[in-house]
């Protein structure tokens, strides 16, 4: 088991591997060196490789013994830490509470390649931290990576190999996949310049890349526009990832994003979302970001995608990322997209709130919050609406219990709320995120006693009283409802064999007799 998790620690970095030969107990011992030194920015490991001969098969699991990646410098505010081959991370005013040692190193490929029609260009490096730090974007680091003489500057990204495991609706959480970071050239000093929001103690992986849908912005040029298609109007960019996409369905992507961001801003004055941007005045030396951006991306993924299996859409906080999945980058979005979409951006409206994205980095977020909220705010706006895509939330099941998608089923909580409690529209969730999506955030609205009320009046509702009916969904009032509490009410249609005695004509009131 030791030697199988070394393994999956070396593929993770994109280190070279030792062979090892499995069978019998002859061995031969080889100790080496596996890559650099740090002064060239590269991983500089000591190792034991252990050649067990055999004619079955071969494994490659190297035996690490002593030797990290040494600590390239030590990031503050308003401070620039310099890697390999100029690679630059630095942090505006403000953005750390204290001084963070930072690793840039230069490493292998990963596993799995940049996937058209981006182009990968130059070096891979590796971006870790002593400590995971999750930044707001208007305090997130920013990261420069060095542009070759060759490049057409005007089609630029950074791109990261992130982890499944942070995104919300994602269908499988294993493994990695690719996403796209947008960026500012600056022509003076060659180098892309891109927000880099998230450091982790593993570190990300990231490369720069030529993309055609990645329009890039050029360094305090003032206004310019993000759309390739020059008829293209409001702030998002829909970018194709390993897909080929018409036009008409980037625009369609785009137009129904900017109708959400409308709504929930001058509506319902949500903030800005966490969603990865572009703008002119974005500098790595000294540190500044331009926030709110010009622009914000989204991108559409094959639904062939590993992260997209089960799933029509995703969200990353940690990136800031959101994207759709679709079969292919034909034809137009469908009622049921558009609804992924808003599910979607309303996550990237929670995740503005620092509380809320403070939650998520602790691992204190529960999902009966953030995705019952997303799934509420589908059909609603002043009223409230069931989304329709969700079955009826059971009762006799904790609102913090995920199985079998219970987390989006508790919109129907939210809705029943909206209704009956909150006294406004989609507005009033603000009221819980300001103080994260946590269930103390939730008590910390309504008081203890009021959350108590305000869930017990919705249980009653849910199963018998129906005084609500839901859009319809639940059935006549004063008659329990199965749906909503399935593992309480389970109906049991088995015949039942024997004879029983015949009834008594008394029965016993607190241990009397007492004739009827």
């Amino acid at each position: 088991m030791k030697r199988i998790l070394t393994f999956l620690v070396f593929v993770m970095l994109g280190l070279p591997l030792a062979p090892v030969t499995s069978s019998s107990m002859l061995a031969q011992e080889s100790p080496g060196t596996v890559g650099g030194s740090p002064a060239n920015g590269r991983y500089d490991f000591e190792f034991e490789a252990k050649e067990l001969i055999t004619s079955e098969v071969t494994l490659f699991l190297p035996i690490v013994t002593k030797g990290y990646p040494a600590v390239t410098g030590t990031l503050d505010n308003g401070g620039v830490v310099s890697g390999p081959d100029g690679v630059k991370i630095g942090a505006v005013t403000n953005a750390l509470d204290a001084p963070l040692p930072v690793t840039i190193v230069s490493l292998n490929p990963p596993v799995d390649p940049v996937p058209s029609p981006s182009i990968q260009l130059g070096n891979y490096y590796r971006i870790s931290a002593q400590r995971e730090v999750v930044q707001s974007l208007d305090k997130s680091f920013i990261l420069a990576l060095p542009v070759p003489q060759s490049a057409d500057t005007t089609r630029l990204a950074m791109a990261v190999y992130a982890s499944n495991a942070r995104l919300l609706d994602a269908g499988d959480p294993s493994g990695h996949h690719w996403e796209l970071v947008p960026g500012v050239y600056d022509a003076a000093n060659k180098l892309l310049l891109a927000q880099f929001p998230y450091l982790s103690q593993v570190g990300e992986t990231v490369t720069l890349v030529h993309h055609p849908d990645m329009v890039t912005l050029q360094k305090g040029a003032g206004s310019q526009s993000a759309h390739s298609n020059p008829e293209a109007t409001g702030m998002f960019v829909a970018a194709c990832h390993n897909l080929t996409c018409e036009q008409a369905i980037k625009s369609q992507v785009e137009n129904e994003l900017e109708i959400n961001r409308i709504e929930f801003s001058a509506h319902f004055s949500y903030p800005f979302p966490r969603l990865q941007g572009t703008g002119s005045d974005m500098s790595v030396d000294p540190p500044q970001i331009n926030q709110p951006s010009d622009y914000y991306y989204v991108f559409i993924y094959p639904s062939t995608e590993l992260l997209c299996t089960d799933t029509a859409g995703a969200y990353n906080p940690a990136w800031g990322v959101l994207w759709l999945c679709r079969a292919d980058g034909l034809g137009g979005l469908t009622d049921f997209e558009k609804k992924v979409l808003r599910h979607e951006y309303f996550h990237a409206l929670e995740f503005a709130y620092d509380p809320v994205l403070k939650d998520w980095e602790a691992g204190e977020k529960e999902d009966w919050i953030t995705e019952g909220m997303a799934d509420a705010v589908i059909n609603s706006d002043v009223d409230w609406h069931r989304s329709g895509t969700n079955n009826i939330r059971p009762i006799d099941m904790s609102l913090r219990d995920n199985a079998d998608l219970l987390e989006y089923q508790a919109e129907d909580f939210w809705v029943y709320l909206g209704r009956n409690r909150l006294g406004g529209g989609v507005e009033k969730l603000k009221e819980t995120l300001v103080l994260g999506a946590d269930l103390d955030a939730v008590i910390g609205y309504f008081g203890l006693f009021g959350f108590q009320d305000a869930y017990w009046a919705w249980v009653r509702n849910q199963v018998f009283e129906k005084q609500d009916d839901m859009d319809g969904a639940l059935d006549a009032p004063c008659e329990l409802l199965e749906a909503a509490a399935p593992h309480l009410l389970k109906s049991d249609t088995s015949p039942i064999n024997g004879s029983t005695p015949p009834l008594s004509r008394s029965r016993k009131v607190f241990g009397k007799q007492k004739a009827i």
